[in-house]
């Protein structure tokens, strides 16, 4: 699929269509699918978030101390993820 649209998506929006931005959307929607597996637990309270934050490491050049980790919060637009995944 990514073959098939990659040279239309590079030329509407300037952006290299990545893997990436796929991978955390498809996280993000398990993640809201089964709220469990983002709950975190509080002494004896199990807390149920009522949002997603994902970090991803992403290589820098070394003038900037090698890995950045944006946090890409409460992101739905494959544009936007693969957008700030680009920036680094």
């Amino acid at each position: 699929m990514r073959n098939k649209y990659k040279d239309a998506f590079l030329k509407k929006h300037g952006l290299k269509l990545g893997f990436m931005s796929a991978f955390i959307k498809a996280s993000a929607y398990a993640l809201q699918d089964q709220p469990v597996v983002n709950a975190v637990i509080d002494g004896e309270d199990t807390l149920y978030r009522d949002y997603i934050d994902i970090s991803v490491a992403v290589s820098t050049p070394k003038v900037s101390e090698g890995l950045e980790r944006p946090c890409l919060a409460n992101y739905l637009l494959l544009l936007q993820l693969n957008s700030n995944c680009n920036l680094f």
